[in-house]
């Protein structure tokens, strides 16, 4: 439903009662040369609304949260979305199936932050998937994901 405001004006507001009043500005703000930058402000404004969007959109799935210290990366798996690796500030790894929304497994890999991961490019071609860690302590490590997963089932 539209809201229609009428404008009621009274003349003894707008005119002068002694001669030392001063005048009163009667704005338009329909006038472009009266507000030139009624256009920026405007885009403004549309700029602000798309952010706020945004803000509001909810993309929030789940909290992958098993780690006890802060996450630094991420890595996933461009052949298998369903994979996903998180490295943290205390050296550990873990490797996440995100439609179970669950470790798969944890690694302590690393005795400082872990500062890089990556899968490898085999994923599509190999059987095993393999992914790589490098930390604070100047070592680079492969992993064999089916390898890791053996070792767990075995446990």
């Amino acid at each position: 439903m539209v809201k229609v405001r009428a404008i009621c004006r009274n003349e003894k507001e707008y005119e002068k009662q002694t001669n030392t009043e001063i005048a009163k500005v009667l704005r338009n703000p329909s006038d472009a040369d009266m507000h030139p930058f009624q256009k920026a402000r405007e885009y403004k404004r549309a700029l602000n609304a798309a952010k706020l969007e945004k803000v509001f959109a909810k993309p929030f799935l789940h909290a992958l949260d098993q780690h006890t210290d802060g996450v630094y990366v991420m890595a996933k798996n461009r052949y298998n979305l369903s994979e996903m690796i998180t490295g943290s500030a205390d050296g550990e790894v873990i490797f996440w199936n995100i439609p179970e929304r669950r470790p798969l497994f944890q690694i302590n890999a690393h005795q400082q932050f872990v500062r890089g991961l990556s899968f490898a490019n085999n994923s599509r071609i190999a059987a095993d998937t393999i992914f790589c860690s490098t930390g604070d302590d100047k070592k680079v490590h492969l992993w064999s994901v089916n390898k890791l997963k053996r070792q767990y089932e075995e446990f």
